[in-house]
């Protein structure tokens, strides 16, 4: 079996060719994953000169799974990505470009890492690592589920060839590796991009605010990238400013990104300053030394790779290193660490004298490559957490654990959870259960799948049609495309909504639904979380107070909630959490049904709601500092041990971070 990753004009030619016809002669079957509409055309959907049958590939991303049943797509970032990393790092490819690049600077600096998380990061979705090294996965799996002997992958020219050919030789792959000819016209923003200097004069060219402008701020204020959620009443919602309101950190010295007017005024009523990131044109003489590898005809792929990272790099950097100048910016504050974009920022506010501050976000139930961090400061909520930090290579000065920083929300939302729940109990629900799910796509190859996402939905909108003392509160992830995603399961969920004792979560935010998953645990008596894979929201319940299940469907049996009792809070299938769930609630006796008591401690040492003001106090003290002119690491250091007086020196993990 050979799979062409994209079938083209370029495929054609291979074939044509002699090494393309010495290597189709090992290969019965021919099949391809895209291919394009001129491609299609030729090979008129069916055959293709000598009558060779080409026909699409067709997989789940579901059923991708190896001996031990762990899905692949989960693999790939808890271990393949990790070993993909080390190959590409040991080719004399990447040794020659990085020794070029980086001969007068230490090993371990910003570009580097930099560097180091840009060539690996990708997402499955899209071109890139991720779909390249998931392919050679799937078809080991085919080559295992078939019995074939000999199963061969071709994808365009890559950089990496190297570490692709040694990755896939160990899975009895065969790749080979397509010269594509492009036709698409130039991206022109991608072309400024590459020139840095073209890109931040654009730059300071698009918004008139900040053109000329220059620093007069006198107190040191704080930068923060958040999610969209933008509110300020004291309510539960979820908020990017759960943090502020816990603290007596000055909202004046707050800087956010707006991207709506409706966005700046309510920013602007609240004492938060509004802003666009506009870089100062009188900058433009600042620039750096910027450091090139020298070309390589041996190595053309992956310098032009480099080249193009490093022009983004300083076209970036730059421009938010004005931006940060021009608002006295000296803390940095994110919860996106899972791309390289949070390097540059670090070391942009570091070149200022300030500080950069990771928080966590959810809680990893293994060590993914896509969660390494590369900051000052990292706020999480268990030594756990940090020992997950460390153990992916992330580099810091300081872990600061927090415990869960959203459990403050639940006196908040007992009124809330109450109301909802006479609601459902008004129209004859006893018993009720909320239930969380993700997102999902339409292209089963890439993603779980519509249909996986269905069957959460299905099985206990069917029970609870048959039981009409159950009541149900779905609380979805992206809940505005849910009714689209139901397809016919709709049907379902209507005429459960029609009973009175089904409820939809369905307020929205900029990226997700704004309404905390803990409303809905408080207002139920069990919860399940139907991806054990991605399990922050159902850690969330049961710090609410509320027994939780979780479902394993796609295969994650190296995460830490596998230290949860089988078949009393982890289970595999719908079906046995239904048999589960009604043996909770008809037995007055339910023992350790969705209970975590032994194992929670882990994620949170505390369970006090006090997780945001923790993390608040800290940046308060942080900015106190940089304020009186304190050098980074002074600052630090005083406000690591202001915390440790008041929650103990093992709250505190100091990193060996420059």
């Amino acid at each position: 079996m050979l799979i062409f990753k994209t079938f083209s004009l370029s495929s054609i030619l291979w074939m044509l060719s002699p090494t393309g016809r010495s290597a189709m002669s090992f290969y019965e079957k021919i099949y391809f994953v895209e291919i394009t509409n001129l491609a299609r055309f030729l090979i008129t959907h069916k055959y293709f000169f000598a009558n060779i049958q080409i026909d699409r590939l067709e997989f789940s991303l579901i059923d991708v799974k190896d001996d031990l049943g762990e899905l692949e797509r989960l693999k790939l970032t808890r271990k393949h990505l990790f070993e993909f990393e080390q190959l590409i790092s040991s080719s004399s490819s990447h040794k020659k470009l990085v020794n070029e690049t980086f001969s007068d600077l230490e090993e371990e600096n910003h570009i580097a890492e930099y560097l180091k998380q840009s060539l690996i990061h990708s997402e499955i979705m899209v071109e890139g690592v991720w779909r390249n090294v998931f392919l050679i996965l799937v078809a080991q799996f085919l080559a295992k589920k078939f019995n074939f002997s000999n199963v061969g992958l071709a994808i365009s020219n890559v950089p990496w060839k190297f570490a692709y050919q040694k990755f896939s030789s160990t899975r009895n792959v065969n790749i080979f590796f397509i010269k594509e000819f492009s036709f698409s016209l130039p991206n022109f923003h991608n072309l400024a991009r590459k020139s840095p200097l073209m890109h931040f004069f654009l730059k300071s060219l698009k918004y008139k605010e900040g053109f000329f402008d220059k620093n007069d701020h006198l107190d040191a204020n704080l930068y923060l990238e958040g999610r969209g959620d933008i509110v300020f009443d004291k309510d539960g919602s979820h908020t990017d400013f759960f943090w502020l309101m816990e603290s007596r950190f000055p909202a004046r010295n707050i800087v956010y990104q707006y991207e709506t007017q409706d966005e700046k005024d309510v920013l602007l009523r609240n004492g938060i300053r509004a802003k666009k990131i506009t870089p100062s044109v009188r900058d433009l003489l600042t620039f750096p030394k910027r450091y090139f590898p020298r070309f390589s005809f041996r190595y053309y792929l992956e310098y032009n790779l480099f080249r193009d990272l490093l022009n983004f790099y300083y076209s970036n950097l730059m421009t938010i290193k004005s931006f940060f100048k021009k608002e006295n910016i000296k803390i940095y504050l994110t919860w996106n660490k899972f791309d390289a974009d949070h390097i540059l920022k670090k070391e942009a506010v570091n070149s200022l004298g300030g500080v950069s501050a990771v928080w966590q976000i959810a809680t990893d139930g293994a060590p993914l490559i896509d969660s390494r961090t590369y900051s000052d400061i990292i706020f999480t909520y268990s030594k756990f957490s940090a020992d997950l930090e460390r153990s992916i290579g992330s580099k810091y000065k300081c872990i600061v654990i927090t415990g869960c920083v959203k459990d403050y929300k639940n006196p908040l939302l007992m009124d809330k959870a109450q109301a909802i729940r006479d609601r459902l109990n008004s129209n004859g629900a006893e018993n009720i259960v909320c239930v969380y799910d993700e997102n999902s796509h339409t292209d089963h190859r890439w993603h779980t799948g519509h249909e996986l996402q269905r069957e959460n939905y299905k099985l206990i909108l069917r029970e609870l049609l048959k039981n009409k003392r159950l009541g149900v509160i779905f609380k979805p992830k992206t809940a505005y495309t849910l009714r689209e995603r139901l397809g016919e399961v709709n049907e379902l969920l209507q005429d459960a909504e029609e009973t009175g004792r089904c409820l939809v979560m369905e307020n929205v935010s900029r990226t997700t639904t704004i309404t905390s998953p803990i409303i809905a645990a408080m207002a139920s008596d069990l919860c399940i979380h139907s991806h054990l894979c991605a399990g922050t929201a159902a850690f969330e319940a049961y710090l609410a107070g509320t027994p939780t299940f979780l479902i394993d469907r796609e295969g994650f049996p190296e995460s830490k909630y596998y230290e949860l009792p089988d078949g009393k809070v982890v289970f595999n299938d719908w079906p046995k959490t239904i048999v589960a769930m009604n043996e909770f609630f008809e037995s007055s006796l339910c023992g350790d049904l969705g209970d975590w008591k032994d194992f929670v401690n882990e994620l949170d040492p505390y369970r006090d709601g006090l997780g945001a003001k923790r993390m608040g106090f800290f940046l308060d003290t942080l900015r106190a500092e940089l304020s009186k002119r304190r050098c980074k690491d002074e600052a630090i250091n005083f406000a690591a041990e202001a915390y440790k007086a008041d929650w103990g020196d093992d709250k505190i993990i100091f990193g060996t971070l420059n």
